[in-house]
């Protein structure tokens, strides 16, 4: 270690120890350490850093799977937490302008299916005389046909 000698704790005299400083400040609304109304230095230093890390852990973000708010050039791990917030907020608000708020179906019953390449196979008849469906209106509405079409009444 260097020369330690100019710093303040050599300076000051004889040193103390932390148990023996009365603290007179506020304690925060988190401490664990009462109501007793004379707390010393060290208890209190003991439980700022207790909850140091506890906030701490609580704002790691790397073991979180944030992987979905991707953005170029920027890996999700290293996002403050108010920036992944507002990747998250922004993510939400797009979402929900693109739902449909005029009480019209939502897109997802009408838009094209085709790239699922799903096999209907007993939905369409053998012979390719009825059309796939093109979107999730028409396959329910198919499937349930198909159901209806099987279903005996007793």
């Amino acid at each position: 270690m260097g020369n330690c000698k100019d710093k303040i704790e050599y300076s000051c005299g004889k040193k103390v120890n932390a148990r023996c400083v009365d603290y007179e400040g506020n304690l925060s609304e988190c401490t664990d350490l009462g109501d007793c109304p004379s707390q010393n230095l060290h208890n209190v230093l003991e439980d700022m850093n207790r909850q140091l890390t506890e906030h701490c852990n609580n704002l790691n973000l790397d073991n979180s799977d944030v992987d979905c708010l991707y953005t170029p050039g920027v890996r999700p791990t290293d996002l403050t937490l108010p920036e992944l917030l507002t990747s998250m907020s922004t993510m939400i608000c797009q979402i929900r302008d693109s739902l449909p708020s005029d009480g019209d179906c939502n897109s997802v019953y009408t838009d094209p299916i085709d790239c699922a390449n799903l096999d209907y196979k007993c939905l369409l008849d053998e012979c390719g005389d009825s059309a796939a469906p093109q979107n999730l209106t028409e396959l329910l509405q198919l499937m349930i046909n198909q159901i209806c079409n099987n279903v005996t009444v007793p």
